[in-house]
Formats: C-alpha cells, sequence, structure tokens
C-alpha cells in the first residue's frame, strides 16, 4: 500500500482562479463602476435643469412685477395709470429702466449678470442663458402683462410666441398678471 502525502491532498484542493472567472470579475466590477458614473452623470444633468427652471421662474416673475411697479410709479407721478407701459409683444424691462420709456419692444431678450448680481438687458454684464420677453396687452381698463423666459442656449428663436408653448419640456416658464386702471 502507498502512502499518500498530506500535503499533495492540501494543495489540489485549492485551485487557482481561471482566466474566464478573472475576466468575469473585471466585467462585473467595471458595469458597476460605469453604471454609478452614469447615474452621477444624470443626477448632476437633472439637478442643474432644476436650479435654471427656479432661475427662469424667478426672473418670469420679476418681469410681471416691474410692470407692475411702472403701473404704481405712474400712480404716484401723477399720470395715466398705464402711461409708459407700451403695449405689444416681444417686449422687455429690467430694474435699470427710465422713464418716460421703461418698456422697450426691440427683440432683445438675452439676460445679462451685471457686477451687483442683477440680471438685466445691458449688454456691458456677463451674458448668461435666460431670455426675457413681455407681452403686454392693449386694453383701457386692464392690461394683461405676460413674462416668459427660457434657460436654454438656442438663442432667441426659443422663445415662444405664446405661453400655452410655454412649458419646462420647452425650458420655459412664465407668469402673467392683469393690471387694472387705478387711481384716475
Amino acid at each position: 500500500m502507498e502512502k499518500t502525502n498530506k500535503n499533495e491532498k492540501t494543495t489540489r484542493k485549492y485551485k487557482a482562479f481561471s482566466l474566464i472567472e478573472t475576466l468575469f470579475a473585471i466585467l462585473l466590477i467595471t458595469t458597476g463602476i460605469l453604471t454609478t458614473m452614469g447615474l452621477v452623470g444624470t443626477g448632476m444633468a437633472v439637478s442643474i435643469d432644476a436650479r435654471n427652471q427656479l432661475i427662469a421662474v424667478e426672473l418670469a416673475q420679476e418681469g410681471v412685477e416691474l410692470a407692475r411697479n411702472i403701473r404704481d410709479n405712474n400712480w404716484e407721478n401723477n399720470v395715466g395709470t398705464f402711461d409708459s407701459i407700451t403695449a405689444g409683444a416681444n417686449c422687455r424691462v429690467d430694474k435699470t429702466y427710465n422713464y418716460p420709456n421703461p418698456i422697450v419692444c426691440n427683440g432683445q431678450y438675452r439676460l445679462y449678470l451685471d457686477g451687483n448680481g442683477f440680471y438685466t438687458h445691458n449688454s456691458a454684464g456677463t451674458p448668461t442663458r435666460f431670455y426675457r420677453k413681455l407681452d403686454i396687452g392693449n386694453g383701457t381698463d386692464n392690461r394683461s402683462v405676460i413674462s416668459m423666459v427660457t434657460w436654454d442656449s438656442r438663442g432667441t428663436s426659443a422663445l415662444p410666441n405664446d405661453a400655452a408653448d410655454c412649458d419646462t419640456v420647452h425650458k420655459c416658464a412664465y407668469a402673467e398678471v392683469v393690471l387694472s386702471r387705478w387711481g384716475e
């Protein structure tokens, strides 16, 4: 009867990894890393878009509030309620408005950041990806003001002609107010 070496049996019990097993493990690890990186990238894109949407909503609200402020200043200065509120489409206004023509309808919609961090239409500032236009109704007792803001970098052609076409899918936000004649 032959003696068997105990060490032989022990070494046969632990076999080395094969090349196929190693490649499969590398594939699993690589897939996990790439999936994680993809999710992080998607999450960042969604976060940036949500931030831009919030800024656009506030800029749209600011547009109608500036028109309301002009109406209120007209009352304070004892002039007609809708004096200096130009009726028409494709208009613009910002915090730097000046009388007698605070609302300008010339098709310049891009917003810039000035040195104090305010959004204006003054091209001396830093260009942003935001565009704002106002559409102002021509009523005698009431005037509707619609402020639309887009935040895509496609340019002014991205601004819709109608508020009904303005939604988050098209990267557009709007605010609307009806200004009433008062104080006269």
